[in-house]
């Protein structure tokens, strides 16, 4: 036991990659909650007590998502590669931000979603989106209706189509803002009664 203890304590086993992968190979994907976590430990603690995040803030995390990639396929000239997944995070957000306003879980119908939607800023604040929101809604609800078109490869237009991911990553900073803004209004009115 004590050669052992002193072989691992000396990190030399990282130096062999088949050693390396047995550790990983063993190591489960989700594991208890490590009981020496710091401000140097990096992950996620999640389950129990812990919760992921409200649908706001999970749309947020999609939103990120969108980003991350956009900003990864740019640099590294991978638009193609990185096209459906980015996408497929906005859109997914797109209808979270939605769902988080309206108060509804279960529909994927963006345009139904976004006429819901229409109802509670126009009861709420009598405001009427812009044409822009509109269009941004529009055309995730054109090229993927269902919410799976960009999740599973499916081509939905008939007609081609050109997408600059700079562009949609800019219009969608403009779409997650305005949800903010309704979110944030919504939290002052109810601070207020």
């Amino acid at each position: 036991m004590e050669y052992i203890r002193y072989g691992l304590n000396s990190n030399s086993h990282f130096e062999y990659e088949t050693i390396d992968d047995f550790i990983t190979g063993i190591t489960p994907l989700f594991r208890a909650m490590p009981d020496d976590i710091d401000e140097t430990w990096r992950g996620v603690v999640f389950g129990g007590e812990f919760e992921l995040g409200d649908l706001f803030t999970t749309a947020d995390s999609f939103k990120l998502a969108g980003d991350k990639l956009v900003e990864i396929a740019h640099k590294s000239h991978e638009e193609r590669e990185l096209f459906q997944p980015a996408i497929y995070n906005y859109r997914h957000a797109t209808e979270l931000y939605i769902k988080a306003i309206i108060g509804e879980e279960i529909n994927h119908d963006l345009r139904d979603l976004t006429e819901k939607l229409k109802k509670v800023l126009k009861d709420e604040f009598n405001v009427i989106p812009p044409e822009w929101f509109d269009n941004i809604i529009e055309a995730f609800n054109y090229t993927d209706p269902k919410g799976t078109a960009f999740r599973y490869g499916e081509t939905v237009p008939k007609n081609e189509l050109y997408a600059d991911m700079r562009h949609i990553g800019n219009l969608m900073n403009w779409l997650s803002n305005s949800f903010k803004r309704v979110r944030t209004e919504r939290l002052k009115h109810a601070n207020t009664m």
